[in-house]
């Protein structure tokens, strides 16, 4: 039996190098907070900026 489509491959990220100080990593989130029997959702940003390579 053969398969209806072909075989693909191809890559859903592409890694690339920059030079220290000239990138940073944003994330974004939502965390649930429960206080006094309710709940509320806030967001948070996180912003990472580094000069060190790992």
């Amino acid at each position: 039996m053969q398969p209806l489509r072909s075989n693909i491959q191809s890559k859903a990220t592409e890694r690339f190098e920059t030079q220290p100080g000239q990138q940073v990593q944003v994330d974004w989130g939502y965390f649930r907070v429960e206080q006094d029997g309710g709940h509320d959702e806030k967001g948070e940003v996180i912003w990472n900026e580094r000069f060190a390579r790992w």
